[in-house]
Formats: structure tokens, sequence, C-alpha cells
């Protein structure tokens, strides 16, 4: 009988320490998309994040600035094109996406 129970606690740990790698070990996978579509200097862009897997947010807007919100607004002062960075973690892995943001006059 208490070899029946120590094997159930060994299989018990077992599909515990599979479960808790497995969610540690899943990709992220950042996407996110930003309004309006066509920024002007001064205007706010809204960044609407739709990442998968993603604990941790970290964003880089392309002007010195960054942010760890989900879904950060920002706003450019100067006419540029910028290259905006979303990172995303999961804590032992990570994964960018990345797009350029064409800030008219």
């Amino acid at each position: 009988m208490q070899n029946t129970l120590t094997n159930r606690l060994k299989s018990l740990l077992l599909i515990l320490i599979v479960l808790t790698f497995n969610s540690c070990f899943k990709i992220p996978k950042p996407v996110f998309t930003y309004t309006p579509r066509n920024p002007k200097v001064g205007q706010e862009i809204q960044f609407i994040n739709s990442s998968k897997n993603v604990k941790v947010y970290k964003w880089d807007f392309g002007n010195g600035t960054t942010s760890e919100e989900k879904n950060p607004k920002v706003v450019y002062t100067k006419s540029d094109v910028y290259e905006v960075v979303l990172y995303g973690y999961t804590g032992i892995r990570s994964s960018q996406e990345r797009c350029w943001i064409a800030v008219e006059p």
C-alpha cells in the first residue's frame, strides 16, 4: 500500500513539473496595431496589443521613449519615420514585433 501511494505521488509530481515547464517554454508572439494609421505630429497614437503567450511587455517607440504598459499611447513631436518595437517575454523566452510609423507634419 505504501509503495502504491509513493508511486502515485511521484506521478503527480512529475505531471506538475511537466505542466509548469510547458507553460514557461511557450513561445511569446508579440502582435500589435496602432491608430490612427496616418498620424500627424502632436497627435496621440494608441497602440493595440493582441499578443499571445506574453507575460511582460516592453515597448521602444524609436524616439527615445519606452513603456511597459500593455496598450500604451505616445505622441511624436517631429515628423519622421519611427521604428516601434514590442518585446514580449514569458519569463524564459522572448520575441519581438516591429513596424515603422511615418509621422506626417
